[in-house]
């Protein structure tokens, strides 16, 4: 046994309390830990106020209600023992073994098979607290080391009933289910301002360029009421292709973040040597090969382009090269690509292809809407990654 598990208390208490942690079975923690094992229900699904809940409704310790299930009286009544009420705690059983959530008030819940339910709580805070601390990596693994199964993890109530765990007294148990709770609200914030602001950034994408047959955006900056003239991709875009091996930063698909298309590391970090393509500043580094993985970067230094990547350079303004090459028109031309098993998108058709552009003061309008939009977005990323820092920080020091 390690020094950590020996230890009466965690690395990290609340002001006022001292006390040891004492360890106790979970099941002298609730009236009743059982197995929810239960036919299926589809015969009786109809919009109500009851809700089916299943082992794909548990996510991040909370109820995801993206796929809700309602049941009719009938089949709720004939259930009576799988009843779930506010404050019990429900684990995933099978699959991702250890997932967990409390019930809410929101709804009358009924327990779906792979679920082990825990019910009647000895204190009302113990299924937030333990909620929490099933997300922890010492939980995590004592449940992996009792758990059964090759390919798939499997527990039983039976073991979770003489799974033992340390509690402190029930305000010390509230105290930490609340600051887990309010920082979960962050997080959860957070991912909505995400969503949101993602939201924006396509519905620009969407109605600050020209659709496939159309030849005007749906929505213009005041000053600007120009038509935007047909040309061809090759006519305002120029595919660089100097060869280069000196000793310039080197960008392979690994160093790109796909999701906000930027590196994923300094460049100072990068290895040098290799052979690629010589791209300057502001240049657009394009991975063709599966383009749908989108590997694409604005370049903000010199270096070389090693592996299968475009380099295009912009006689107007780069971000909004960039911009374009997000839309879904650009998209659809580069999905019809060549070859299966490794598709590469055709320089042959994406340079042929017509596109409506602005002038160049219009461009730099939309590029800059659209950069700013990405960088903000790109802000809260890192805002969402610091506040789940937290949690685990937590999680490693305020349970034992």
């Amino acid at each position: 046994m390690s020094n950590k598990e020996q230890r009466k208390a965690p690395v990290l208490r609340f002001k006022g309390f001292t006390d040891d942690w004492e360890q106790r079975k979970l099941k002298d923690e609730y009236q009743k830990i059982s197995n929810a094992f239960v036919g299926t229900a589809s015969p009786f699904y109809v919009e109500h106020g009851h809700f089916y809940l299943e082992s794909n409704n548990i996510k991040n310790g909370q109820i995801n209600h993206d796929h809700e299930v309602f049941i009719n009286d009938t089949f709720y009544n004939e259930q009576r023992n799988k009843h779930l009420h506010t404050n019990d705690l429900v684990m995933v059983q099978s699959g991702h073994v250890g997932d967990s959530a409390v019930i809410t008030k929101r709804y009358n819940n009924i327990a779906a098979h792979a679920l082990i339910m825990f019910q009647n709580p000895k204190y009302s805070e113990t299924s937030r607290f333990l909620n929490y601390y099933f997300q922890s990596y010492n939980a995590k693994k004592k449940i992996s080391v009792i758990s059964i199964g090759n390919t798939i993890s499997h527990i039983l109530a039976s073991d979770m009933n003489k799974f033992i765990t340390s509690f402190p007294k029930s305000s010390e148990q509230q105290k930490i289910a609340t600051i887990f709770q309010r920082i979960q609200d962050l997080i959860s914030l957070q991912q909505r301002k995400i969503n949101e602001l993602m939201t924006l950034k396509e519905t620009c994408l969407s109605e600050l360029f020209p659709n496939k047959k159309e030849i005007s955006p749906k929505l213009r900056f005041c000053k600007f009421s120009n038509t935007w003239k047909k040309r061809k991709f090759n006519s305002f875009v120029h595919r660089v292709s100097n060869n280069n091996n000196e000793k310039f930063p080197n960008v392979t698909y690994d160093d790109i973040d796909s999701k906000n298309n930027i590196l994923n590391k300094k460049p100072e970090q990068l290895s040098t040597g290799k052979h690629g393509i010589l791209f300057q500043k502001n240049d657009i580094l394009y991975g063709k090969l599966r383009p749908y993985l989108n590997n694409i970067i604005k370049a903000d230094f010199k270096g070389i382009a090693v592996g299968d990547f475009w380099v295009l350079r912009a006689d107007g303004d780069p971000n909004f090269l960039l911009s374009l090459i997000n839309t879904s028109q650009y998209k659809y031309v580069t999905s019809i690509s060549a070859g299966s098993k490794m598709p590469r998108a055709d320089w042959k058709l994406v340079s042929q292809y017509h596109f409506y552009i602005p002038n160049n003061d219009e461009q730099r309008q939309i590029g800059n809407t659209i950069s700013k939009l990405s960088a903000l977005i790109l802000s809260e990323r890192k805002n969402m990654l610091l506040f789940k820092q937290i949690k685990q920080f937590l999680l490693q020091n305020l349970f034992i």
